[in-house]
């Protein structure tokens, strides 16, 4: 299906269905394959670092002492025994070297939860912990105490990196779809290592080229892809043919034009994984070449040229199709989004979470159903792996703390879900399944099928209930009770914000007497 654009003057917000959660923690790493010796690398075979002797000693190699991370010495921390550990190459091998077994290499002050990862090679030798188990390349490990983390070597070994996480300190909670602006900046482009910025006239060697099949071709270079944000095709509208697109500079240095650049008309230029209501600015430069909306459905580009600097808004999710009318340099791309609340988000954290101290964000579990109306109670210390109901006056992504101390005693929950792992929902005569998302621009929990199946994401709650619980409609009402509140605080329905009056039982209500009701989302007393 074809996606349609408008300018930005155009621009109607929908509502998304996104939220989230990502872990935060600090990140050390300690690269020994890259340790330099004044200006020049790692010193070749034959040249070595002696950081051994008696007891442990700290790792340092000229003026660096990484952090007072690191301390080597021999197994019996008593004796000179003479080497301990070099900085070394060898070939294939290269980083933090012990020739022998029996070598103490020990990680020190760390604390609690830290997450350890070291990369080691050469060949079956190994490092192993201190009384322990065999150390894996790669493997991450967690610290279960504070203090030094003592491994011994069994043999021939290179240390190659150490990764150190901090702790996960807290998670970051979104509700709704905050705000985006990100800029792709194709002048600035580094090729490879040995290129401060893309060489003046010299394309050839960074040229992102295409073959003579039906696809575009996700654009990346030097490792970058981009975010997987574009691609690039060829010529005509089926995409076919070779050469795509180029980094390049061009003028006196390369201070006329430079970018993302193609010499030909007809190529294609593409921003994937767009999503409705994402504003796109380019930046384009070459004289009168330009760009121009390409319809994929089409056996040729149709639609108004674009603009360098203009805005345009996205109608639909999807990708973003251009075709170059000649030479044109791409420069920058600019994608950005508004913040919108969508009402609310699930979530299954794989950690205890404390919302006492968090006020941009409510946590619920459902505890009572009865004819499609469901009572969330709201909850502060979350034992973890449980599913929540979140909510938010606005959209937000909010950091909160992973639980100290013991979590509430949950026992009831009609929220299901897990963590880690999916789960195919297709609702029968006597279970119903219920899952969050937009219909017709409204949030809410709805019915999910029983003509098909639907997938709830890692991550993602969703309502399981029986058919008595279960609505009448597809989407369900909501009870909310808040804190030290007994009773119903709110009351939401399909059509409780078309300024129509509702009973707390989500009962829509014609004539509507002395009471109680609910308007537009808001408790509204009628006198």
């Amino acid at each position: 299906m074809k996606t349609n654009f408008k300018k930005m003057a155009l621009l109607t917000l929908a509502l998304l269905t996104l939220g989230g959660v990502s872990m935060q923690a600090a990140t050390e790493t300690y690269d020994f394959v890259k340790v330099e010796s004044g200006s020049t690398a790692l010193p070749s075979w034959g040249s070595e670092v002696n950081s051994g002797g008696v007891a442990l000693n700290m790792l340092a190699y000229g003026e660096d002492d990484f952090n007072n991370r690191f301390a080597v010495g021999p197994t019996s921390r008593n004796n000179d025994s003479g080497n301990c550990f070099k900085f070394r190459t060898n070939g294939d091998y290269k980083g933090l070297w012990s020739q022998y077994g029996d070598r103490n290499f020990t990680i020190l002050n760390l604390v609690k939860g830290n997450r350890v990862t070291m990369t080691i090679s050469k060949g079956d030798e190994t490092l192993k912990f201190v009384g322990g188990d065999v150390v894996v390349s790669g493997k991450t490990y967690t610290v279960a105490t504070a203090g030094n983390l003592d491994f011994v070597t069994t043999g021939g070994v290179y240390i190659e990196k150490v990764v150190i996480e901090d702790p996960v300190a807290s998670e970051v909670v979104t509700v709704g779809t905050p705000a985006v602006d990100i800029t792709y900046d194709f002048t600035q482009i580094v090729p490879n290592a040995s290129d401060k910025v893309v060489p003046i006239n010299q394309d050839i060697d960074h040229q992102v080229t295409t073959s003579s099949t039906n696809k575009v071709y996700k654009l990346a270079i030097a490792g970058n892809d981009f975010d997987n944000r574009f691609g690039v095709g060829g010529y005509t509208a089926d995409r076919t043919g070779d050469g795509g697109f180029h980094f390049f500079r061009h003028g006196t240095n390369g201070s006329t034009y430079k970018g993302l650049f193609n010499g030909y008309s007809g190529r294609t230029f593409s921003i994937l994984n767009l999503k409705k209501d994402d504003k796109v600015t380019i930046t384009i430069s070459n004289n009168g070449s330009t760009l121009a909306f390409f319809d994929k459905d089409a056996t040729e580009y149709a639609g108004s040229a674009v603009v360098s600097g203009d805005v345009y808004t996205v109608d639909a999710d999807g990708s973003l199709d251009f075709i170059s009318t000649g030479s044109v340099y791409i420069e920058k791309v600019r994608i950005q989004h508004d913040a919108i609340n969508i009402g609310g988000a699930t979530l299954v954290s794989a950690n205890a979470l404390d919302f006492t101290d968090v006020d941009a964000i409510k946590a619920y579990v459902a505890t009572e159903a009865s004819k499609g109306i469901i009572t969330f109670k709201q909850v502060k210390k979350v034992p973890a792996d449980t599913p929540l109901y979140l909510t938010a006056d606005v959209a937000v992504s909010f950091d909160v703390p992973i639980l100290e101390g013991d979590p509430e005693t949950i026992e009831t929950n009609l929220l299901k879900g897990s963590a880690s792992t999916t789960k195919s929902l297709t609702s029968t005569e006597d279970t119903k399944y219920y899952a969050f998302g937009v219909q017709d621009g409204e949030a809410g929990f709805y019915l999910v099928p029983s003509s098909g199946s639907f997938i709830s994401a890692a991550g993602k709650a969703y309502l399981e209930l029986t058919a008595e619980q279960a609505s009448a409609e597809s989407r369900l009402a909501f009870n909310f009770v808040d804190g030290e509140t007994t009773g119903i605080s709110e009351s939401v329905s399909k059509a409780a914000t078309d300024g129509r009056y509702y009973d707390l039982q989500g009962r829509r209500v014609a004539l509507p007497t002395k009471g109680l009701y609910i308007v537009n989302g808001k408790k509204v007393i009628v006198k």
